[in-house]
């Protein structure tokens, strides 16, 4: 608070003691503010908003979530993974992954092979 005061003070020396009166007073008191760095930088905040708002907007674009595998029920997009696991013994290990499509509620499983890992 005090590096403001400290400005305001040095403006409001270099300021005439006199001001024209009438509407040259509103002038006289929009130069003054135009001398002072927090009214300059003030005078910054709509752009930077409109900067920040444009920023927030790409990042919201890149969070929606990425079309899903196509359904072989609708179609659509919409395949989500559900849940995967792995299953089987030792030698014969698999994963088995469930489907679920977002648009007709359609459930899929698929199985993939996991390939034998030797131990050493």
């Amino acid at each position: 608070m005090q590096p403001v005061r400290k400005d305001l003070d040095a403006v409001y020396e270099r300021w005439p003691a006199e001001s024209s009166g009438g509407m040259g007073a509103i002038e006289d008191l929009r130069n003054w503010l135009k001398e002072i760095p927090l009214w300059q930088e003030l005078g910054k905040v709509p752009e930077r908003v409109t900067a920040v708002e444009k920023r927030l907007a790409e990042l919201e674009a890149k969070l929606q979530p990425a079309p899903g595998k196509r359904c072989d029920g609708c179609g659509h997009l919409s395949l989500r993974l559900e849940s995967s696991r792995v299953v089987g013994s030792e030698a014969q290990k698999y994963t088995k992954l469930k489907w679920k499509c977002e648009n007709c509620g359609k459930g899929f499983e698929e199985r993939k092979c996991t390939p034998h890992q030797e131990r050493a």
